[in-house]
């Protein structure tokens, strides 16, 4: 399945289809189906830049579909948090990806929303959208690697 490599194993190809990203890097590969990363995100307006720290883990629930989770970690020995960055906290997020037929897979999202964090109800529309424009971004980069 494209859709689960593009999720899973391409940190390039995520980080360039979204708009604020400077990278994903690739911290530790515990074994094939769990990851450590650090996703890097920036905006003009902030000097600073933000970081999530996580494990990715794949999980393969029958031959046709695969859930993806990740979570935060608060550190790692090879990711120490530089001054110009501030860690941020991504509590959980997962996909189960699909596949429909040869041609077709569905993709369902799922977050974990800290209701502690600052981030106003009305907002989150919003975040919603910026969200599905990443994730349709994903799929027009996925058909073009068939």
């Amino acid at each position: 399945m494209i859709a689960q490599k593009f999720y899973f194993e391409n940190n390039e190809g995520m980080a360039k289809n979204r708009e604020n990203s400077d990278g994903i890097d690739l911290i530790e590969d515990i074994d094939k189906e769990n990851l450590v990363c650090l996703i890097k995100m920036s905006s003009p307006s902030i000097i600073t830049q933000s970081e999530f720290l996580i494990v990715r883990n794949r999980s393969f629930l029958s031959n046709k579909e695969v859930l993806i989770v990740n979570s935060k970690i608060e550190n790692h020995t090879k990711a120490p948090l530089s001054d110009n960055s501030k860690r941020e906290h991504m509590e959980i997020n997962a996909q189960i990806i699909e596949e429909v037929n040869s041609n077709s897979s569905s993709l369902e999202i799922y977050f974990l929303r800290d209701f502690s964090k600052a981030v106003p109800v009305d907002q989150l529309p919003e975040i919603g959208e910026a969200f599905l424009k990443f994730f349709e971004k994903d799929v027009e980069k996925t058909l073009y690697q068939q």
